[in-house]
């Protein structure tokens, strides 16, 4: 969108091609991490814009265009500090000194100047280590299978007892188990981006392909509300969700690069 000054202003999908490009530019993101965005949070409270799985840690984007206000910022802010080992706020220009008052010193601060990312706040890890946010982040199957493999005892298959159960594991344990969860359950839509752009940039258009859909051994399964659902359907439609369900077991790896920023 084309402002009365001559610059261009952008909105979130075009933020996220520009933050997705400086990653893979910097090689902080690399086809072996997994990308996904809207990640709800917080009892699904929040919804995180990206993510990002950096060797076994997560990080989470929030970005903040012209056209979006700050008011719910900290808030957001600090529910992804429970979950996120690093949180990123990415904010036009506009919003940089506001924001800079709102967030703490250990959340990265990028301002998205002239179609380029500047870095105005480092921030730092954190990594999590508090037993709720893991199991919050896994669904009813995920803790079942933590329960199986440690052969734990639960009153039944329900939430609670599952939870119930978990009370005394070592928070490592459920951290791993809370990171192999979302990995999986984001896998595919990962390699279709990954697919997608390799040899060129991160368009616009891209960032569909990393909305929210669960796969297993490359069959869709249907999400966990009527968005997931919706999207799932449509995408599983496209001939290009048939041509990648055909060659995904040539999927290769790649050796994740580790950068601090």
């Amino acid at each position: 969108m084309m402002e009365a000054g001559g610059y261009e202003r952008l909105l979130e999908p075009e933020i996220k091609s520009l933050v997705l490009n400086y990653l893979l530019d910097k090689n902080i993101l690399t086809p072996s991490n997994t990308v996904f965005s809207e990640f709800t949070v917080g009892n699904a409270t929040r919804r995180v814009d990206l993510v990002i799985t950096k060797g076994k840690e997560l990080w989470a984007f929030e970005i903040k265009s012209e056209a979006d206000s700050l008011k719910r910022l900290k808030g957001q802010v600090d529910i992804y500090s429970k979950y996120f080992d690093k949180v990123f706020v990415i904010v036009a220009k506009k919003h940089v000194n506001s924001a800079l008052s709102i967030i703490p010193k250990t959340v990265a601060l990028w301002e998205i100047k002239e179609n380029s990312v500047v870095v105005r706040q480092k921030g730092r890890k954190k990594l999590i280590t508090n037993p709720d946010s893991f199991i919050d982040m896994m669904g009813v199957s995920d803790l079942s299978k933590v329960v199986n493999r440690n052969k734990l005892k639960t009153l039944s298959k329900r939430r609670k007892d599952l939870i119930s159960s978990l009370e005394n594991v070592n928070f490592r344990l459920l951290r791993a188990a809370a990171f192999e969860a979302i990995t999986q359950r984001h896998q595919l839509s990962s390699k279709m981006f990954f697919d997608q752009i390799m040899s060129r940039s991160v368009t616009p258009n891209d960032i569909a392909l990393l909305s929210r859909f669960k796969v297993q051994n490359s069959k869709p399964v249907i999400g966990d509300d009527i968005d997931d659902i919706i999207y799932g359907l449509n995408f599983m439609s496209t001939d290009y969700y048939k041509t990648l369900r055909n060659d995904w077991s040539n999927q290769s790896s790649t050796n994740d690069v580790l950068v601090t920023i």
